[in-house]
């Protein structure tokens, strides 16, 4: 049996999958770049087709680097890390600051997982058919460019369990931080890597919101030094949760300086990409009882790389049984339906 081994784009898959635990195959395709080949003819493919991607996904769960989970309702196979996957990475000095699988996830939080990495796929290869958003993003973004809200709530909890007092607060801890930073040193989007806790929206108690925080499901740090945060949105919130996370984001545009006293933003603009019309309004009835926010918020599709709306796998349920009525007793037997189907049907029929 010939021996496996861990090739540079074995790495790359790795790092993606690393960072966004409950990955689908696709979005990992899309993530990686295809290799060169002296068989073929033409223009090669930009990314490697999906079952390509799913071998070499298949050779990294025999060598111990992955696992996955198949939903049987969505009909998707989600990714996570394991430790010899970030063994792997951390050989080259590419691993994560944290370690983040999918054991024990399942269900909503894969697949809001795998949405949030389709999302940083396009935005990999500058591939985003929104163009706002490719307005903005005009360059590649490396992988380690990206902060998840998992990195973010990471952070945040290890900070509150190490406070004393037990008031620790957010507000208080960004406006310090940030005030005593010089402001080159925060258009490092390193910075925003070791500290992913600054980007979540906050603002004082005085405020009066619903939440004191709120953390965006992903931030891109662009080399340029700006920050975009993007919430991806499959399930309806209230009108007035919407409004209250918008009111925190507004205060965040302002609240901060620089230990020079220059405005710090530590997210610009916030991208709103939604699945259905419905969410797409909510949202903009929430921005209109928000001022201040016109310019920093744009509300999408939640679209794939062609742009398509970004759907689950094959989600069509099977066409139900056809079932015959019940014959009562003493009663003559309900006429069967014909076995031939007709092109044109009367309202309620059901197709054999």
């Amino acid at each position: 049996m010939a021996i496996e081994y861990i090739t540079a784009t074995d790495r790359e898959a790795l790092a993606f999958v690393s960072r966004f635990p409950g990955t689908d195959t696709e979005a990992v395709a899309q993530a990686l770049t295809a290799q060169a080949s002296n068989l073929t003819k033409g223009k090669a493919a930009k990314h490697p087709t999906p079952n390509v991607v799913a071998r070499r996904l298949a050779k990294l769960e025999r060598l111990g680097c992955v696992q996955s989970w198949r939903n049987p309702a969505a009909r998707v196979t989600h990714w996570g890390i394991l430790e010899g996957g970030m063994d792997a990475l951390a050989i080259y000095g590419e691993a994560p600051t944290q370690e983040r699988g999918i054991s024990g996830k399942r269900g909503l939080s894969l697949m809001h997982g795998r949405d949030i990495a389709h999302v940083a796929a396009q935005l990999m290869h500058h591939e985003h058919t929104d163009q706002v958003v490719s307005g903005l993003i005009k360059e590649p973004v490396p992988v380690e460019n990206f902060v998840t809200d998992a990195s973010m709530q990471s952070a945040m909890t290890t900070l509150r369990k190490s406070a004393t007092g037990g008031d620790w607060s957010l507000y208080k801890y960004a406006k310090k931080t940030l005030s005593t930073t010089p402001y080159e040193e925060l258009k490092d989007p390193e910075f925003w890597q070791i500290n992913p806790e600054l980007l979540a929206f906050t603002a004082p108690a005085s405020l009066n919101t619903k939440w004191g925080t709120h953390r965006p499901d992903l931030v891109v740090c662009n080399p340029d030094g700006l920050r975009f945060a993007f919430e991806i949105e499959r399930n309806p919130k209230t009108t007035a949760d919407y409004v209250d996370i918008l009111r925190l984001y507004a205060h965040t545009l302002t609240a901060h300086t620089a230990a020079d006293g220059t405005r710090v933003q530590p997210v610009s603009m916030l991208f709103y990409l939604c699945a259905t019309q419905s969410i797409k309004k909510a949202i903009t009835k929430a921005a209109e009882q928000v001022p201040g926010i016109e310019k920093r918020l744009r509300i999408t599709d939640l679209t794939d790389s062609q742009g398509q709306l970004l759907r689950y796998g094959d989600i069509v349920p099977s066409a139900p049984k056809a079932q015959k009525p019940p014959v009562v007793s003493g009663a003559s037997k309900a006429p069967e339906a014909p076995t031939t189907a007709s092109p044109v049907q009367a309202p309620g029929a059901r197709r054999a």
